[in-house]
């Protein structure tokens, strides 16, 4: 019997939990140009984020984490991305809006 538990995974960061699946940007760990942008976060931004491209949601959570003022909309073209990013918001207690989108089409 096919079980779909089974390929998500999972790790942290900053005490942050990421959900992850097959095939989502991430999904073994934070890369190099993500811990980056992690570290120029600027606190107690408000108002609306976009996170396009969202993969797993982990600059979303850690930004809210940082600026939990916030309202954070993410999407990404992945629907494997979009599971991610709404499990990983929930395993922190983030509130946002996901979707699939192509912002980019052709």
């Amino acid at each position: 019997m096919f079980d779909a538990d089974k390929f998500w995974g999972e790790y942290s960061v900053d005490g942050l939990t990421v959900k992850t699946l097959p095939g989502v940007f991430s999904r073994d760990g934070l890369d190099v140009g993500s811990q980056l942008l992690l570290s120029t976060l600027t606190p107690h931004t408000k108002g609306k984020v976009l996170d396009v491209g969202c993969g797993a949601g982990v600059l979303s959570v850690a930004f809210a984490r940082h600026s939990p003022k916030i309202r954070l909309t993410l999407c990404d073209v992945s629907a494997p991305a979009v599971e991610a990013s709404r499990a990983t918001l929930a395993a922190n207690g983030v509130e946002g809006e996901v979707f699939a989108s192509n912002v980019f089409p052709r």
